[in-house]
């Protein structure tokens, strides 16, 4: 397992793909903080953490970028031919998507760190230019970390993503129209029900409160998006079993 785990590693730190989603993370989130606090009032900069506008867009944007990097560890080698060698060099499915699901997990967790990191220095020094005293809790470093968790298990979602719907522009489309359309649709027509969605019980785990009130508690949303993971994880490993392997 050591050596598949090496190797995915290592295809993950060779592909340009993966620097150009890191860069593409945080850009976006720093527009997003950069736009939000200079557009803000001063009495709404000084919130928590959790309430600040640039972060609940972090937590949709950055969720964007930890997915596709899911996706793109299997449709990658789909669309290049490298599955085949990939499935000849260990013939057992399970342990190659576990491998990817594992790297996946690293990536898109440091992935979110590096982008959420660099966001709340600039952000740091924005508020304190605005004239605000920007003083973060023991509670904003738990949602810091809840963002993080949310980023590892967004890849890990997009592997199992990835290996059910092995075109990379579906699968990347589907996920985009899901975070950033359904969620949002399901949340204004279905009420506390959408709550058990997965990127809600993601916002739940970073304890994202600028959502207001119909997020599940931190705990249990958590529990509830690991049990997402894990579903997706075993429907790619399903998928990929029962499957024969071509390039997309």
């Amino acid at each position: 397992m050591s050596a598949l785990l090496r190797a995915e590693l290592i295809k993950l730190m060779t592909v340009r793909g993966t620097l150009g989603l890191l860069f593409g993370a945080v850009a976006v989130a720093l527009i997003g903080a950069v736009s939000t606090i200079g557009s803000g009032e001063p009495e709404g900069l000084a919130v928590p953490l959790g309430d600040q506008q640039f972060f609940v867009l972090a937590s949709v944007n950055l969720a964007l970028f930890a997915l596709i990097l899911g996706i793109k560890m299997f449709t990658d080698e789909f669309r290049h031919g490298s599955i085949i060698p990939t499935m000849v060099l260990e013939p057992d499915r399970s342990r190659v998507l576990l491998a990817k699901a594992v790297v996946g997990a690293l990536a898109g967790g440091i992935l979110v760190l590096i982008a959420q990191a660099t966001t709340l220095v600039v952000a740091h020094l924005l508020i304190g230019a605005r004239g605000v005293d920007p003083s973060w809790t023991a509670s904003d470093a738990v949602a810091a970390g809840g963002l993080v968790a949310a980023g590892a298990l967004w890849a890990v979602i997009g592997v199992g993503v990835g290996a059910v719907v092995r075109h990379q522009v579906a699968a990347i489309v589907g996920g985009v129209v899901w975070i950033v359309i359904i969620e949002n649709i399901g949340t204004g027509f279905l009420g506390d029900a959408a709550r058990f969605f997965p990127g809600q019980a993601a916002h739940a785990l970073a304890r994202v409160t600028g959502f207001g009130d119909v997020l599940l508690a931190p705990a249990i949303g958590g529990l509830l998006f690991v049990g997402y993971a894990v579903l997706l994880t075993v429907i790619g490993t399903q998928a990929l079993v029962r499957r024969d392997i071509a390039v997309a």
